[in-house]
């Protein structure tokens, strides 16, 4: 059912997301994957506060997940905690001070992500310089 979340996620379809990450959490509650993949879903639906826990779970299972780290401090930046927000952009830059462009990379995306999500109206748009 997580699988399946990811489908719906690509598809705009963030309630049926939503539903197959519920259930598949209910089956395997550990999931780390499963676990930030409802966090992003809430996120894309504007519900970052319900997102926070989620990410929570999965670093605590994964301390460091570069995804869970991401996906929360675009959650943090949603919920206008900026200071948070670079406390978890931060530890990436920790995580990965040997390879920059893996940050990079990675945090491009997801901004990509959030510009598309605020030009719809859905998200505060967010804009990151690099060292």
């Amino acid at each position: 059912m997580g699988e399946a979340g990811g489908i719906y996620v690509d598809a705009g379809q963030y309630a049926d997301a939503l539903r197959c990450y519920n259930v598949a959490l209910e089956l395997e509650p550990c999931n780390v994957d499963f676990l930030i993949g409802r966090a992003g879903t809430l996120v894309s639906m504007g519900r970052s506060v319900e997102a926070i826990p989620d990410y929570l779970v999965a670093l605590s299972f994964s301390p460091g997940d570069p995804d869970a780290l991401i996906g929360r401090a675009i959650a943090w930046h949603e919920l206008g905690q900026i200071r948070r927000m670079h406390q978890d952009l931060d530890e990436m830059r920790r995580m990965h001070r040997d390879t920059p462009g893996t940050f990079q990379g990675i945090f491009s995306v997801a901004a990509v992500d959030a510009r598309e999500r605020a030009a719809e109206g859905l998200a505060r748009p967010i804009e990151l310089e690099f060292d």
